[in-house]
């Protein structure tokens, strides 16, 4: 894996709100929410490069990685942390 240079923040271009993880939680399971920029850690993520097309999101603060719950395949889906397993629901296009 190879990580890009420097954190990013995810903003939704709807609402303007960046992608958190609630609470500031270093817990597998966290929930990944929208809030207001806070300037929080919690709000900061590094692009991995998995070499193959996809991206791994790790959050500066816990050192998790964005992640679908339960491998959902499902509309509504819920967006978590979660340590690094390499699973298909881990890994992200940037489009």
């Amino acid at each position: 894996m190879r990580k890009a240079n420097g954190y990013y923040s995810i903003v939704n271009k709807q609402s303007g709100k960046y992608m958190d993880v609630n609470g500031q939680s270093t817990a597998d399971g966290a929930i990944n929410i929208q809030y207001a920029s806070n300037g929080g850690k919690n709000q900061e993520w590094l692009l991995v490069d998995l070499g193959n097309g996809y991206y791994a999101l790790e959050n500066r603060n816990s050192r998790k990685f964005m992640d679908i719950s339960g491998s959902s395949t499902a509309d509504g889906g819920q967006s978590i942390q979660w340590t690094w397993n390499g699973g298909n629901n881990q890994q992200w296009t940037i489009n």
